[in-house]
């Protein structure tokens, strides 16, 4: 996966792709698939005046083994920031919801920024109603005194 990388919104890599770009809307803003370099393809959304690329993968063939390195790396590894610290993001029609830590940040479209941080009392019911994870008492518990 491609990093968060910001492109300016007058920049694509041939004008080809930026016509044949089908691009989306959603209440969040325009996203689309475009190519980038060397056979690849990026999924951007349009932040402000800037296209930011979401994703990046090529059309070769992957298998299992090309994804187990990487798997291990991001779940076990101590400079991994998923092992260190609570991820988790989910984008709607209306909002974009990321919890990194304890810091909760909501983006709408027209609305400022809002961050709050989610108290042990709160955490579960944030991972339950916002983002759709049920953990039960123990595993709550685990990750509350982890993070």
């Amino acid at each position: 996966m491609a990093g968060r990388c910001r492109v300016p919104a007058r920049h694509c890599w041939s004008r080809s792709n930026c016509a044949m770009a089908p691009w989306r809307t959603r209440g969040h803003g325009p996203y689309g698939v475009v190519r980038g370099e060397r056979d690849s393809w990026l999924l951007r959304s349009r932040e402000a005046e800037d296209w930011v690329v979401e994703y990046a993968f090529t059309t070769e063939p992957q298998y299992p083994i090309d994804y187990t390195v990487h798997n291990h790396y991001t779940s076990t590894h101590p400079n991994s920031p998923f092992v260190s610290q609570i991820v988790a993001l989910r984008k709607t029609d209306t909002s974009q919801y990321a919890l990194r830590g304890r810091t909760l940040s909501i983006e709408s479209p027209g609305s400022p920024l809002e961050r709050c941080v989610v108290s042990d009392g709160w955490l579960g019911n944030v991972l339950r109603q916002i983002f759709g994870i049920e953990l039960d008492p123990d595993e709550l518990e685990s990750l509350a005194s982890a993070g």
